[in-house]
């Protein structure tokens, strides 16, 4: 549940950023940022959250 909450697939929607006209390029480009922030909060999820849930 806690993986779950962490992330949301951007990717998802890179095509149709990517279909844009000419001119909307930082689109993509905020897509693919916030990809990397979603996969370095999901490494920061694996090592948090078996130590504050040792039991689970």
């Amino acid at each position: 549940m806690a993986f779950t909450l962490a992330t949301r697939n951007s990717f998802l929607v890179l095509p149709v950023a990517l279909a844009l006209p000419p001119g909307w390029e930082v689109v993509a480009l905020v897509i693919v940022i916030q990809a990397l922030v979603e996969l370095f909060g999901m490494i920061a999820c694996l090592w948090l959250v078996p130590r504050l849930f040792p039991d689970r």
